[in-house]
């Protein structure tokens, strides 16, 4: 019997495989995951992957790039509602709900980890850095919304917080990467909420 393939718009076959090959990075790791496998859970040959892929690498980063774009602006949107409902209360959860993000998704938070265990190869490293770049900016923009609206003192330094706050997100990636488990097992929820009050609580007043 002839094999018969559905045939799909270029746009849409390139959503589809880096919808799958999500799932085959995430189960196998980026240096055990191949072009053969991916094409096999995708339902295409080789050559048809390679057709919109240039490489493996240039699959995984546009994953990433876009995958973690849109979790990270869901981050963002949920952060941001919980400073407007919460106050200084929902700028302590920020790391918390990040958590809550990936627990819900945990396909793609083993993707963010992958890339941190990538960082040999520049072009992953350029892409961890912009990652946490993102979180750095975020935050500092909330913290800034925070000083103006009196959420924080005044004087707050939205730049040192901004990096402390980014260097939890760090630790938040180290402790998956040095663990098999799926979840944070030693950073507990507490651990995390406390993480956040202790964040805030520093509140380095600007120099004069």
């Amino acid at each position: 019997m002839k094999d018969v393939r559905l045939r799909l718009p270029a746009d849409e076959r390139r959503a589809s495989i880096l919808e799958q090959a999500k799932v085959v990075f995430a189960q196998l790791g980026y240096q055990q995951a191949g072009t053969r496998e991916i094409a096999a859970a995708c339902g295409i040959s080789e050559a048809t992957l390679y057709q919109h892929f240039r490489s493996k690498k240039q699959l995984f980063l546009e994953i990433f790039y876009s995958f973690g774009a849109q979790h990270h602006e869901r981050w963002k949107n949920l952060v941001s509602e919980q400073v407007q409902q919460q106050g200084r209360e929902g700028l302590e959860r920020a790391f918390i709900t990040y958590r809550i993000l990936c627990a819900a998704d945990p396909t793609l938070a083993q993707l963010l980890t992958q890339i941190f265990s990538e960082t040999n190869d520049p072009d992953m490293k350029v892409a961890a850095q912009k990652y946490l770049q993102s979180i750095r900016t975020f935050l500092y923009e909330l913290v800034e919304q925070a000083r103006a609206t009196s959420i924080l003192p005044s004087t707050t330094n939205g730049e040192i917080l901004a990096l402390q706050g980014t260097s939890i997100f760090v630790m938040m990636l180290v402790t998956r990467m040095v663990q098999s488990a799926s979840v944070e097992t030693l950073l507990t929820d507490t651990q995390l909420v406390q993480l956040g009050q202790s964040w805030l609580g520093s509140c380095i007043p600007i120099e004069p």
